[in-house]
């Protein structure tokens, strides 16, 4: 991959985020991972010209202010914005948060692990997965 991959990550847990720190730093590629405390943070800082667009988002489901579930329905109705592979990133394993999120187009739904060593393997696998998406997009160009 010659460039880091971009992550926008919205969680409002800090503690959350901050295991999502260390998870991301130990992956054996460079990631870029940009945090956001709730739906509407996402929004905002897609819409502003000088924000450097992310490769894929990735959201909680329960935040404040505008959840998960809200924020991906305004991203994939927002022509600017639909494009975004939208991963859910989420402590809840609800078949209707599932079927929900999917409903809405949402590129991958992952139930947090609670073990940090098995959160990071988590993490690895969706930075690989995305990480070969970037590389073979830019292959191709």
């Amino acid at each position: 991959m010659s460039r880091p991959l971009h992550v926008l990550l919205a969680d409002d847990s800090l503690p959350d985020r901050l295991l999502a720190e260390v998870a991301f730093d130990a992956q054996d590629v460079p990631v870029h991972v940009t945090y956001c405390e709730d739906g509407q943070q996402v929004l905002d800082t897609l819409l502003r010209d000088d924000t450097e667009r992310p490769d894929v988002i990735v959201l909680d489901l329960n935040m404040p202010r505008m959840d998960g579930h809200e924020t991906l329905r305004h991203i994939r109705a927002h022509p600017d914005l639909r494009h975004y592979p939208v991963a859910i990133l989420t402590s809840s394993a609800s078949e209707s948060d599932i079927a929900q999120a999917y409903a809405h187009l949402a590129s991958l739904y992952m139930t947090k692990e609670i073990d940090l060593g098995r959160f990071t393997e988590q993490i690895g696998a969706f930075v690989g997965f995305y990480g070969q998406c970037l590389f073979d997009a830019a292959a191709r160009t």
